[in-house]
């Protein structure tokens, strides 16, 4: 009777530890896509519509916020 029960706690051991890496590897995946690049922005694009300076030349638009750049002249 003695085998039976040594290979039964194996058994339940081997079980528990198995059920553990599950559970580590599960919370794991879970942090690293939580911390994967949390300050990348995301691409703007922007219309390619122009303003027409004073002088004759034109601006367009550019940065985060799509403004239009300052006249060269003014």
């Amino acid at each position: 009777m003695p085998k039976a029960i040594n290979k039964k706690s194996l058994w339940i051991i081997i079980i528990l530890a198995l059920l553990l890496a599950a559970i580590y590897l599960v919370f794991l995946n879970r942090s690293m896509n939580n911390a994967s690049a949390p300050n990348v922005q995301e691409p703007v694009a922007c219309t390619m519509d122009a303003k027409i300076c004073a002088d004759g030349s034109a601006v367009g638009r550019s940065g985060p916020n799509c403004e239009f750049a300052a006249f060269p002249f003014e």
